[in-house]
């Protein structure tokens, strides 16, 4: 792969502008998060269901309504709302 440059092996993400809640903001990677395993994936593969668990994926905050921003987050940065549930909590 000498010569050839990171943009032109993989698609760089789309920068714009995403209207939440009479915010705008300019990020440029959103992602939805699985609220049983916490798999994440960036926004823009449409994937609505997790393939590990086919639990519905999170698309925005439950809270806030506030776009993911990060697939490490656990909490929403906006509102504090947990994005994992505790299913596990339930029996106990």
């Amino acid at each position: 792969m000498a010569g050839v440059r990171v943009s032109q092996v993989l698609p760089l993400p789309a920068y714009g502008k995403h209207q939440e809640g009479g915010i705008v903001t300019t990020n440029a990677v959103s992602y939805h998060i699985c609220p049983k395993c916490s798999r994440a994936v960036p926004a823009e593969s449409q994937e609505l269901f997790c393939p590990n668990d086919g639990t519905k994926l999170l698309t925005i905050c439950p809270g806030c309504s506030g776009l993911i921003l990060s697939p490490y987050s656990q909490f929403c940065s906006r509102c504090g709302h947990p994005y994992i549930s505790s299913l596990h909590d339930a029996g106990d």
